[in-house]
């Protein structure tokens, strides 16, 4: 746990020296979801598609936070955009077919 909050310090510090590295929101992302803050992670892989509307991770990462939440149309919107932009997207696939 406490390893998750110096990386989530670190990205923090990447994202202010470089506010479009995508990588840092998405990283931060995933160790906010491990830690089950799922509302923060979701708005931090919202700012990775803000950053980048064409990085399918971070559609995928938003989409498992609105299935977690139980929002399944969110989730699956979210995985179809994904896939949408990398058609090789097969977690997000399989993850469509065990919500529908």
């Amino acid at each position: 746990m406490m390893q998750y909050k110096k990386a989530i310090v670190q990205f923090d510090s990447c994202i202010r020296r470089d506010w479009k590295f995508t990588d840092a929101y998405l990283e931060k992302g995933i160790a906010l979801y491990q830690q089950k803050a799922y509302d923060t992670a979701l708005s931090t892989f919202r700012m990775t598609i803000q950053v980048s509307n064409t990085y399918p991770d971070g559609y995928y990462w938003a989409g498992r936070c609105y299935e977690i939440k139980g929002q399944k149309d969110e989730a699956v919107r979210y995985y179809r955009q994904a896939i949408a932009l990398d058609k090789d997207f097969t977690e997000a696939a399989e993850r469509i077919k065990r919500l529908q």
